[in-house]
């Protein structure tokens, strides 16, 4: 009853029939670190040698995908075509055994093209049915079908027993997810007649075929079936072990003697006389238990020991002992969500506590059972119309993959409209930062520029104030009148002295008389004289003073631009930013930061 685990263990005992599949010493990390070291001083004809070394010791290990990989990748190098395709193959079924669905598809294909293409039709085969059984998995039993028939019918074309041996396991598989277990059995059966024309002494095929046809027969209580099966296990244990004496086959006993017990006890319980039965069914418990290693700690080995005296106990009318052994089968059951092995773990306790005489918890948990039922009559539906179910599966099947292709264009779509934005923004970031090198390297020009008209500017004033002293010193027999360019400079620059002084060019309103008075003038000669000397008013001239008060104070200070606006007369900040730039053509802020360069 708890099958679905069992099937994977066993599926990742067998792998696909290679002879990695026997090897008995157990990973070792040093041994692993130890061969890796070497891979790069070996020759080509070594390395492929010492990967497959390597692989046997991290089987069953996360590493393995890892060191498969490598093998792949070395094989390719090599153009070692069976190397590749066993790599290939291998990488399958490792995701399939960790649910990696799209991978399984990715790989999948790929080995299958490559093996057929090289007409290596037994890796092609163990490929193929990897990913029929993900398709069976993934709810699209039809596909799946339609796959394994059409590659049977191809491998009946080539008359290989081998491969057509295969598929008809995976049709198996499928009527075992569709809950036919009379025609997964058939299926099972067959395939090994067909491995029975052409045996392989690597594969462990045959041996699980007869696990799964026991485990159907149980499935639909055929315990004579189920026993049968089960001998024909132990027979083929003992072939193979005189084949392969270093590999541990314990696990497949393990499942042997516990489907036996189950089968003998279960028979017991409808025999007139069945102490025997009994006999033979503790019998079986106790080679099962011969086998199990404590240090599995396997849950699911576990639940089967108890189940096995679950079915014992309730054989000899000890129903207490049955129903404490099922409630732990039943516990786990429900950790593990195996809806179909819940229901036949509770229809085993309701008819314990039937026997017993508690007809109400047997009530009671016929009820649930009946509740519990109602969630699978999908299921059941499906199975009395499973000839229109195909036809419908088939046109989903289709309508899916037409979806799945215009969902992929749309995806291209958008991904190639995506990059063209990508490329569309990168290019404007570029645009952007290009465009503001340009504005700093033309802020610089003008920064130089400025400083070049100040050292002119400088220089003008000292060779006015050279030519004042000049004249003043020259004898006055013989003096001399300054001409007007030169009194209106000297004017000028008496003005900015003043402007200077006490920081008057702070003042919100100008003392116009007052500045006249002080340079020896009038009012209307210090216009003129300001509007011919510089082009200005003398508003605008007390702005040029303020501004290169500013600049001072940006070059020499560390006082905040909020702050200079006020220390050089200006009630509004944006008349400040918008004269500085005005004067410079360059904001105040990079100013500061040019002058610090």
């Amino acid at each position: 009853m708890i099958v679905k685990k069992i099937l994977i263990v066993l599926y990742f005992l067998s792998g696909f029939a290679f002879a990695t599949v026997f090897c008995q010493s157990p990973p070792k990390v040093q041994q692993v670190d130890s061969i890796v070291a070497l891979l790069p001083q070996m020759p080509d004809t070594a390395k492929l040698d010492a990967l497959r070394a390597v692989l046997k010791l991290v089987e069953g290990l996360p590493q393995e995908r890892h060191y498969t990989k490598t093998f792949l990748w070395e094989a390719r190098r090599q153009k070692d075509i069976y190397a590749e395709a066993y790599a290939l193959t291998n990488l399958t079924a490792l995701y399939w055994t960790q649910y990696d669905t799209d991978s399984v598809y990715i790989f999948g294909e790929e080995a299958i093209n490559f093996t057929r293409k090289h007409h290596i039709y037994d890796y092609m085969a163990y490929s193929q049915r990897q990913v029929i059984r993900r398709h069976a998995k993934d709810g699209r039993a039809q596909t799946a079908l339609n796959i394994a028939q059409e590659a049977y019918q191809e491998a009946k074309t080539r008359e290989d027993n081998i491969t057509m041996g295969v598929f008809l396991a995976a049709i198996g598989d499928i009527y075992y997810d569709l809950r036919q277990f009379d025609e997964a059995a058939r299926y099972f059966l067959e395939s090994n007649d067909m491995f029975l024309l052409n045996r392989d002494p690597k594969s462990l095929t045959i041996l699980n075929n007869y696990f799964f046809a026991t485990w159907m027969f149980r499935h639909l209580e055929d315990w004579r079936q189920s026993l049968r099966y089960a001998d024909s296990m132990r027979v083929e244990i003992n072939f193979l072990q005189t084949l392969h004496p270093t590999f541990n086959f314990n696990t497949y006993r393990f499942y042997k003697d516990f489907l036996s017990a189950v089968a003998y006890a279960e028979l017991a319980v409808e025999a007139p006389d069945s102490t025997s039965l009994q006999d033979l069914s503790m019998q079986a418990i106790r080679n099962a238990e011969a086998v199990y290693d404590p240090q599995w700690r396997d849950d699911l080995l576990h639940a089967c020991v108890h189940d096995m005296y679950g079915a014992y106990y309730f054989a000899t009318g000890n129903y207490n002992k049955a129903l404490e052994h099922l409630a732990k089968v039943l516990d786990y059951n429900r950790r593990e969500r195996i809806d179909i092995n819940i229901l036949a773990t509770q229809r085993s306790m309701a008819r314990a506590y039937y026997q017993k005489g508690d007809h109400r918890n047997a009530f009671l948990l016929q009820r649930q059972i009946m509740q519990q039922q109602d969630s699978l009559n999908k299921e059941q539906f499906y199975a009395q119309i499973n000839e229109l179910r195909s036809i419908y599966e088939l046109d989903r099947a289709e309508m899916e993959a037409q979806r799945q292709k215009a969902r992929a264009d749309r995806q291209r779509l958008l991904l190639t409209g995506l990059a063209f934005a990508c490329l569309g923004l990168i290019m404007i970031v570029g645009l952007i930062v290009w465009n503001r090198r340009k504005i700093l390297e033309k802020n610089r020009r003008l920064y130089h520029q400025i400083k070049e008209q100040d050292k002119m500017a400088e220089a003008l004033q000292q060779s006015i104030l050279r030519y004042e002293t000049t004249l003043a010193q020259l004898p006055s027999a013989t003096p001399q009148q300054p001409s007007d360019d030169v009194r209106e400079k000297s004017l000028i620059v008496r003005l900015n002295e003043y402007l200077l002084a006490d920081q008057n060019f702070t003042k919100t309103e100008l003392p116009v008389k007052e500045i006249a008075l002080h340079l020896g003038t009038n009012r209307t000669t210090l216009f003129n004289t300001v509007k011919n000397a510089t082009g200005k008013t003398l508003q605008e001239y007390v702005n040029v003073v303020r501004m290169q008060e500013a600049r001072r104070l940006l070059e020499s200070t560390n006082e905040p631009i909020i702050a200079i606006v006020d220390l050089c007369g200006f009630t509004s900040r944006s008349t400040f930013y918008r004269l500085f730039r005005e004067f410079y053509g360059v904001p105040a802020a990079e100013y500061r930061k040019l002058s610090r360069q």
